[in-house]
This record gives structure tokens, sequence and C-alpha cells, in this order.
């Protein structure tokens, strides 16, 4: 660490991991302190496993697909504006 934009990167990097650090023990000491830890949790899975069971393996596919598919159209997208302003000025 050379430079004052190093040291700030590294510090900013451990603060982020510390943040996700402390919210995921949160939420894992919050559960545990209910009456019946995680239950919520359990019953939330177990709709979610029935509504696959339900669309079946063609819907769920699609979906994951769209979600891959995503941050290329978003590119695709982003670039597409700039041809345009590129374009648009000349």
């Amino acid at each position: 660490m050379h430079t004052p934009c190093d040291y700030l990167t590294h510090v900013k990097g451990i603060e982020y991991l510390l943040a996700f650090l402390f919210m995921a023990c949160h939420i894992l000491y919050s559960g545990v302190l209910k009456p019946k830890p995680f239950k919520p949790l359990q019953e939330t899975a177990g709709d979610d496993l029935d509504f696959m069971k339900v669309k079946g393996l063609r819907n769920i596919l699609r979906t994951l697909r769209r979600i891959v598919a995503a941050p290329f159209i978003g590119i695709a997208y982003v670039d597409a504006l700039l041809f345009v302003s590129i374009l648009r000025l000349a």
C-alpha cells in the first residue's frame, strides 16, 4: 500500500466485510432467539418447493435463463446508448 488510494481501498474492503459479517451474524442470532428458530424460513422454503412442483421444470428453466441473460441485455443496452449518443453528436 503505497498510495492513499490503495490504503482507502483496503480499509473500505475490510469495512464491507465486517458489515456483511455483522448482518449475517445478526440474522442468525435473532433467528436463534425465537421460540421456534428458523420456522418461517422452513415454511418459505417449503412454499417455494411446492410452487416449483406446480409450475414444472420448464418454467423454472425459463426463469433461470432470463436471470442469466439479464446482465448481457443490460450491457447491450448501455452500449446501444453510447452509440446513439455518439451518432447524435456527430
